[in-house]
């Protein structure tokens, strides 16, 4: 014996010696894997992960986040609008509601108004949609124009509808160059 544990030499599960054992011949891994997957077990693992998350939050976190973005106008907000997006009419709670700057001067500005007139209450996807040309903007990197980076257009043929490729040029401008060799 290899001293793994008192009746096994190792784990019955993988094989593992590296592994500590925990019990019933089984390493850490397999025994928490096993015990995990064992439908008895179930409440009490979703118990434990809830615990663990609730502690793992700053308590503090969200009203700091409000006072400074909201001037803690956050949840009056909130409930002056009944919990209801004020653009598609959707209920919700907290966490599902966003509260949005109409004027835009919100989150990130220097001078941030937050009013409670300017403030408005949004289901996530209305303030997408609010967002939406700031979002898309960010994700492909567009520049200040909106088509490409370096090009308010395409080089060849002008356009900003068909989709920005390569070189300042869309993508079947860039394909005829391609198929011309001129590349």
């Amino acid at each position: 014996m290899n001293n793994w544990s008192a009746k096994f030499d190792s784990c019955v599960g993988c094989g593992t010696v590296e592994k500590k054992h925990m019990a019933r011949g089984l390493c850490v891994y397999c025994y928490l894997k096993q015990y995990h997957n064992d439908p008895e077990n179930a409440d009490r693992v979703k118990q434990q992960k809830n615990q663990y998350y609730v502690k793992k939050q700053k308590p503090l976190a969200k009203q700091k986040r409000e006072a400074r973005y909201f001037d803690s106008k956050r949840e009056l907000a909130l409930t002056s609008a009944g919990f209801k997006c004020a653009s598609c009419g959707v209920l919700g709670d907290s966490t599902s509601l966003t509260v949005h700057h109409k004027d835009g001067q919100g989150r990130g500005k220097a001078n941030p108004n937050n009013l409670i007139d300017n403030l408005m209450v949004l289901c996530r996807a209305c303030h997408l949609a609010e967002h939406r040309s700031e979002v898309l903007g960010a994700r492909f990197k567009r520049g200040v124009d909106g088509w490409a980076k370096k090009y308010a257009c395409c080089i060849d043929c002008g356009t900003t509808e068909i989709k920005h490729y390569s070189h300042g040029r869309c993508i079947n401008c860039r394909a005829r160059d391609i198929r011309n060799k001129k590349i």
